[in-house]
């Protein structure tokens, strides 16, 4: 949506996102505060604020409020430019980022009840949250272990080497300072340890090998979860002691899965590297299984020791022993001439 001298003019954002940009703009035109100040934006998005929650039947933070006022704001604004192709551009833009969080924010609510959807939550990402794990039931658990196992994978990975996914930059954007503590503190700790590691001249491969272990032990856990989840039932919802023994069955599971993640990454590692080392004992062990050492066992008496002292004396006393006799005089002992 946006205003031209034309009218209004659809931006591809559906009409209850139209209605709130629109409610944006009045609730800004109507607070009798001069545009810009302190006060204006304070009165705004409190008022913004408690339109959004009343609306969505959800609470909305002051951080969120004025996210979602500053792009209902920038589409106004880019309305205000006429009907040009700036214009519509801009007012689009505004507006389908506008939509893109808040279905991210109705995720987030759905989540939080343990049913599963296709979107990722604003701050529950591809989880339930603690409260929604305890409420998931079985087909929500087995939705997300089979659709989001992937995408919990990515995100380690992304984690494990510094960097936050696209759905933790929203949250981070969309959270207070705290929240954006806790969101960028696991990215934030790789890197510093990824940083220090370098310094120090550690092993490129050994720092890998420990940077997706943990990404490898966050994705076991998340999935193991899930899939304890689903094979537990819906026993959740039977009883109080029910609801307990599924999150603890949950927490269980992923931690055996989490676990076993971890040391399968430990342990490929550890034998490509040994594989690939000068001194391997895989290839050694290999080698040993593959050839034959031949030798018997005899057992020693006055008759083999008798033999083996005469054999060593033939060897000793033969010509063929005496490199100084033979070297220049091959032709005549092979004649059997002595010199």
């Amino acid at each position: 949506m946006f205003e031209n001298i034309f009218g209004r003019t659809q931006t591809g954002v559906n009409a209850e996102i139209d209605n709130d940009i629109s409610k944006y703009d009045s609730i800004s035109k109507n607070s009798g505060a001069l545009p810009g100040t302190r006060e204006h934006n304070r009165t705004v998005g409190k008022e913004y604020q408690s339109y959004l929650s009343d609306k969505y039947k959800q609470d909305f933070s002051k951080q969120e409020a004025n996210e979602f006022g500053k792009l209902a704001k920038e589409s106004n604004a880019q309305a205000g430019v006429g009907l040009t192709v700036a214009g519509a551009m801009g007012a689009t833009a505004g507006g389908l980022e506008y939509q893109r969080l808040m279905n991210m924010k109705k995720a987030d609510a759905l989540r939080s009840e343990g049913v599963w959807t296709k979107s990722a939550g604003l701050h529950t990402g591809y989880g339930f949250g603690f409260k929604g794990s305890f409420k998931a039931d079985a087909s929500n658990d087995w939705k997300s272990f089979r659709k989001d196992t992937h995408k919990v994978a990515g995100e380690g990975i992304m984690n494990s080497m510094g960097f936050m996914t696209k759905q933790q930059k929203d949250a981070f954007r969309m959270s207070g300072t705290m929240g954006k503590l806790m969101i960028a503190s696991n990215p934030l700790s790789s890197a510093l340890m990824i940083g220090s590691g370098m310094l120090a001249m550690e092993d490129p491969g050994q720092l890998a090998t420990d940077q997706l272990s943990q990404a490898a032990a966050f994705t076991g856990f998340v999935s193991g979860m899930r899939l304890s989840g689903a094979l537990t039932g819906n026993l959740g919802k039977a009883s109080m002691m029910g609801t307990v023994g599924k999150g603890a069955a949950k927490i269980l599971g992923g931690g055996v899965v989490g676990a076993a993640a971890y040391a399968g990454v430990q342990g490929i590692s550890a034998g490509i590297r040994d594989i690939t080392s000068a001194e391997s004992q895989i290839g050694s062990s290999m080698y040993k299984k593959s050839s034959r050492e031949y030798y018997g066992d005899i057992s020693q008496n006055q008759a083999t020791l008798t033999a083996r002292q005469k054999a060593l004396q033939q060897v000793n006393s033969s010509v063929f022993n005496d490199r100084g006799f033979t070297l220049g005089n091959e032709a005549s002992i092979l004649r059997n001439v002595s010199l």
